[in-house]
């Protein structure tokens, strides 16, 4: 018990060294702003996960430089049926992507982000974001929901 207590004074020695300047420069991250596709219909505007024309295990994200498939983990179908990529970004970069479905090439994204640092603070800027291959619709200003149209 006189262990824990001693280690518990030394750990507040060090909490309570703290100044307001420390503070003022503490470094913060803000990460990428993720991309949403929503994948519908032409004609009919269905989302095609949601009816069941796709499926989210057929689909594969390639980068197109490298030729190799993007991890699942940076992208996953939201609940609501959209679309989910979240690897671009994180670096300063210029990067192609192709998405598909099954054999399918349903369109490519084509991305160039700076990673800027100001204040203490790093994000992300999006110089440049392209869909390319395919018909579609920016849903939304304050993010990136596009609504990608298949024949």
């Amino acid at each position: 018990m006189k262990k824990i207590f001693g280690l518990l004074l030394v750990f507040s020695a060090f909490i309570s060294a703290c100044d307001n300047k420390d503070e003022e420069d503490l470094l913060c991250m803000t990460p990428p702003s993720p991309f949403y596709f929503e994948v519908v219909d032409k004609t009919s505007g269905e989302n095609l996960f949601e009816k069941g024309t796709f499926k989210f295990s057929m689909v594969d994200i390639i980068n197109s430089e490298t030729n190799e498939r993007v991890s699942r983990r940076k992208y996953h179908l939201a609940d609501n049926n959209l679309l989910l990529f979240t690897a671009p970004g994180w670096n300063t970069e210029k990067v192609n992507f192709s998405f598909k479905v099954g054999d399918k090439k349903i369109f490519d994204l084509y991305v160039d982000s700076s990673v800027l640092n100001e204040n203490g603070c790093t994000f992300t800027r999006y110089n440049e974001v392209k869909i390319t291959n395919a018909n579609y619709k920016k849903v939304s200003e304050g993010w990136d929901h596009h609504k990608i149209l298949i024949d």
